[in-house]
């Protein structure tokens, strides 16, 4: 496919899913202005009280699970596979698109209980839903910090510290990259610098859980 905006391409050939990522960035970009759009980052983000966890990593890290048992424990939606940054470095712009469950996740007795309390759903499958809990498009959020997860049944719960270079190595990694518009990456760095940023190793959810909400809070997460 071929990916045009006002007549010009925005991006050379590509496949299904890098022409859909390109055309919800798009769109993002239009819903909260892209002025005010510094980086696109290959994440979704929980938001509570007014404050944002970014959960980014690979595809299959778990970031979409993290975020939906969240909503179990009065988190809202903000972003789902597509975050995006404010111009400051201090905040994420609101983009709640469907979470994007792997199969045989919402199978998972904790993700189908909070999908069947806080999810309507949308479709034949039991992961074709839409949170009740939404932050509206275009919100800025101010960021919490940003969780790299990683589930595994043989894993210790940990929470360790990742160095603001580290992270934006992981994050270019997987897709994230810098507005096309604003074409900077300074708000990106700020924001990696001035806000925690975390691995988040577990093989208890409810250790995750429990992390999640010190951090939403502004306290620092368990480490075990």
């Amino acid at each position: 496919y071929g990916v045009f905006r006002d007549g010009l391409p925005i991006w050379g050939i590509a496949g299904y899913e890098l022409t859909r990522f390109h055309l919800l960035r798009e769109i993002m970009d239009g819903l909260c202005g892209p002025e005010r759009v510094s980086a696109h980052l290959h994440a979704s983000a929980m938001a509570r009280g007014g404050a944002a966890l970014i959960f980014a990593g690979a595809s299959g890290s778990g970031k979409s699970t993290l975020a939906t048992l969240l909503l179990g424990a009065g988190a809202a939606l903000a972003a789902d596979d597509h975050v995006a940054i404010d111009s400051t470095g201090e905040a994420l712009l609101a983009f709640p698109t469907r979470p994007n469950l792997k199969p045989g996740t919402a199978e998972l007795p904790a993700v189908r209980a909070v999908i069947a309390n806080h999810g309507e759903q949308r479709g034949k499958g039991q992961g074709d839903f839409i949170p009740k809990a939404r932050v509206p498009a275009g919100a800025a959020l101010r960021l919490a910090g940003v969780v790299f997860p990683r589930y595994a049944p043989d894993a210790d719960n940990a929470v360790t510290q990742l160095a603001p270079d580290e992270a934006l190595r992981e994050l270019i990694q997987t897709g994230s990259r810098v507005s096309r518009s604003t074409a900077t990456i300074a708000p990106l760095l700020h924001a990696l610098g001035s806000h925690p940023t975390l691995r988040l190793s577990y093989r208890d959810t409810d250790f995750a859980i429990k992390a999640c909400l010190s951090l939403f809070e502004g306290g620092a997460a368990p480490h075990g």
